[in-house]
C-alpha cells in the first residue's frame, strides 16, 4: 500500500525482488534513484547493482541520459552507501546541507 501512496503522491516507481527494493522517478532526461534497500543477509552480493541496472535500463529506454542519487549524511550506514554508489560508477556532484548528490551517465 505504501508503494501505491508513493506512486500517487510523488510519481515514484518501485521494483521489488526477493532480495530488496528500489524506488525511482523518471523526470525528463534524468532518473532519480531515491532509495535502494537490500535485506541484510544478502548485502555484499551486489544485489543493489542488479536493481540499479534494471532502473537504468528502463530509464534509458525512456530516453534518459543521466541518473542522480543522494545520500543523507545523518542516516545510518552512510559510509557503506557512499562506497557502493561510487563503486557503481556514480561521481559526486555536490552537497546541500546534509545531502550529498551523485550523478552518472545512462
Amino acid at each position: 500500500m505504501y508503494l501505491k501512496y508513493l506512486k500517487e503522491r510523488e510519481n515514484m516507481d518501485a521494483i521489488q525482488t526477493q532480495h530488496g527494493l528500489v524506488l525511482y522517478k523518471i523526470e525528463g532526461s534524468l532518473v532519480l534513484i531515491a532509495d535502494i534497500y537490500i535485506k541484510p543477509e544478502v548485502r555484499g552480493a551486489k544485489k543493489s547493482f542488479t536493481l540499479a541496472d534494471i532502473v537504468l535500463a528502463r530509464a534509458k529506454a525512456k530516453g534518459c541520459t543521466g541518473a542522480v542519487c543522494q545520500v543523507d549524511t545523518s542516516a545510518g550506514g552512510v559510509s557503506q552507501s557512499i562506497a557502493i554508489i561510487l563503486k557503481y560508477g556514480f561521481v559526486p556532484s555536490g552537497a546541500d546541507g546534509g545531502l550529498v548528490f551523485f550523478t552518472k551517465e545512462v
